[in-house]
């Protein structure tokens, strides 16, 4: 089977092949601006509470952070710095308090004696 045999039996039965091609269009569409909603989202959002849930993804890039506030919101956030996500889990813990202004790129983790502001950007 060569090149050639395959583009012919692609240009007989394109149609065959046309849901899975827009299904790859949709999911590269989706995962370009999830992200870019997450941090709208928290960018424009006022919060403040207690950390209950912790998570990395994206091979330790990003966070999500549940708050115990009256909405119980998660929000998604990429860390700057060079160690980005890495920093912000070793010194964060359930139970720590994080704030955050509207219209601000800046988390305030308020732990017992101390508290440490963490910029994020946009992906």
């Amino acid at each position: 089977m060569n090149l050639s045999s395959v583009l012919r039996t692609y240009r007989q039965k394109w149609w065959l092949y046309l849901p899975f091609q827009l299904l790859g269009i949709f999911m590269l569409y989706w995962g370009f601006t999830a992200p870019k909603k997450d941090f709208e989202a928290l960018y424009r959002a006022k919060a403040a509470g207690i950390i209950t849930s912790l998570d990395s993804g994206d091979h330790n890039s990003s966070i999500t952070v549940e708050l115990d506030d009256n909405d119980a919101q998660r929000y998604r956030f990429f860390p700057v710095g060079e160690q980005g996500a890495r920093v912000f889990l070793a010194n964060a813990s359930l139970g720590d308090s994080l704030r955050k202004r509207a219209f601000s790129d800046t988390l305030f983790l308020g732990q017992q004696d101390r508290v440490v502001p963490y910029r994020f950007k946009h992906p």
